[in-house]
């Protein structure tokens, strides 16, 4: 990270000031009673971090809030690449289903559209006194001979 010209001035001018009120503290402290320099140098310890440590906390949240924030945008951008291809899946799924469906109804209709015409031109062909014909074979006709002739003189 960068840093300003100014910051070492001002981290200076930080350090001069706790050092006054630590100094203005234990001073102020001492007054009323005799302490010994091992509890005056603890209390100024004390209150030195207790000046400066709501800053220090302060400012390793907020070198971590980038991070954090950025965490937070990969997931939810992950999560809506999910849900897509979720959503992605299910309309596939939904489609091949519907062909599926199509497909099933196609060969009802098919197989009853079969059975009635069976069933009719098979009357039909018997009633003409046509051989029965089996399977689902078309059957071939005949051209007679006045019609070839017919045919060849209009060439």
């Amino acid at each position: 990270m960068k840093r300003s010209p100014y910051f070492l001035l001002l981290l200076g001018v930080l350090a001069l000031v706790v050092v006054a009120f630590v100094i203005i503290r234990t001073d102020s402290a001492a007054e009323g009673g005799d302490d010994s320099l091992l509890l005056r140098i603890a209390l100024a310890v004390l209150y030195a971090l207790m000046t400066v440590g709501p800053a220090f906390g302060a400012e390793l949240a907020l070198r971590a809030l980038p991070r954090a924030t950025q965490a937070t945008r990969e997931l939810r951008r992950r999560k809506t690449e999910w849900r897509k291809s979720v959503e992605t899946k299910r309309n596939a799924e939904k489609a091949i289903k519907q062909v599926e469906d199509e497909y099933d109804a196609y060969l009802f209709w098919a197989a009853k559209a079969k059975g009635r015409y069976d069933r009719y031109w098979k009357k039909a062909h018997a009633k003409a006194g046509f051989p029965a014909v089996h399977g689902t074979s078309i059957p071939t006709t005949t051209t007679s001979p006045d019609i070839s002739v017919e045919a060849e003189e209009s060439s």
